[in-house]
């Protein structure tokens, strides 16, 4: 997945094409002293992205019968964080 706002230089058609699991706003609540989005703000937003993603890639439905007791957990996250993101920003994660 990739987190992209309008500062980001990644415009390639590959990165265009992606399909967008999660559209948010980084409001200033979200913030940390410095004014940067806080780290445990941005798992939030993966985790609502996942959700998209796992659903489509696995036909999930809570309410079938197929998908009863089952899911799906997190064991690992490998995250880089290449630029700061600030109140206001328009985020999308793809």
């Amino acid at each position: 997945m990739a987190i992209l706002n309008g500062s980001n230089s990644m415009t390639n058609n590959s990165v265009k094409s992606m399909q967008v699991l999660f559209k948010g706003i980084v409001h200033p609540w979200l913030c940390d002293a410095m004014g940067h989005l806080n780290t445990r703000h941005y798992m939030a937003m993966f985790d609502d992205a996942s959700y998209h993603m796992l659903s489509e890639a696995s036909d999930w439905d809570l309410s079938s019968e197929a998908w009863k007791n089952k899911g799906w957990a997190d064991v690992s996250h490998q995250i880089d964080y290449k630029n700061e993101l600030h109140a206001g920003t328009l985020v999308e994660v793809q």
